[in-house]
């Protein structure tokens, strides 16, 4: 159903960087459109839903160590979907709820630069699924929860330019 999905929206970003302390926030606003809104008019066109975006980094000095913390915070979201009611389709609402998702890094350059370690992890609190309210069957439907990671991971990663900066 992907190639039939709709979204409108927008965003904004702010950002602040003092001596080695770096803050950025966003929101986005995104509206999801409800395809049960051309055939029943007591549906709205589209179901939105508020994204909060941070990220707080801080460099260490001495070291050149950056310490970074990501957060998502996704707002409640309703959809609807079609039920039969004394023989007629009727829409019913479904709401998913929100979630939060935090990762946190560690980065250290080596060699003037050229070699560059990250270490870290992504979903920290192991957000694996949120509560759906309302139901839908279909051949998609997997019970009252609804997958959003696949839970906390660690990463490493390494990169080495082989291009001087000097």
């Amino acid at each position: 159903n992907l190639e039939e999905a709709i979204t409108q929206g927008g965003s904004s970003q702010i950002s602040y960087q003092w001596q080695g302390l770096t803050v950025e926030g966003g929101l986005s606003f995104i509206g999801f459109n409800n395809p049960l809104s051309e055939t029943n008019p007591e549906v709205a066109p589209f179901s939105y839903a508020t994204e909060l975006s941070g990220k707080l980094a801080y460099q260490l000095t001495k070291t050149g160590t950056q310490l970074t913390l990501f957060a998502r915070a996704n707002d409640r979201l309703i959809t609807y979907y079609p039920a039969m009611e004394d023989g007629q389709e009727v829409a019913r609402q479904r709401s998913q709820d929100g979630f939060t998702l935090f990762d946190g890094s560690i980065a250290q350059s080596f060699f003037k630069d050229r070699l560059s370690l990250t270490a870290g992890v992504r979903n920290i609190l192991d957000i694996t699924q949120i509560n759906i309210n309302g139901g839908g069957g279909g051949a998609h439907s997997g019970g009252p929860n609804l997958p959003v990671s696949a839970g906390r991971s660690i990463f490493v990663r390494a990169n080495f330019n082989i291009v001087s900066n000097d």
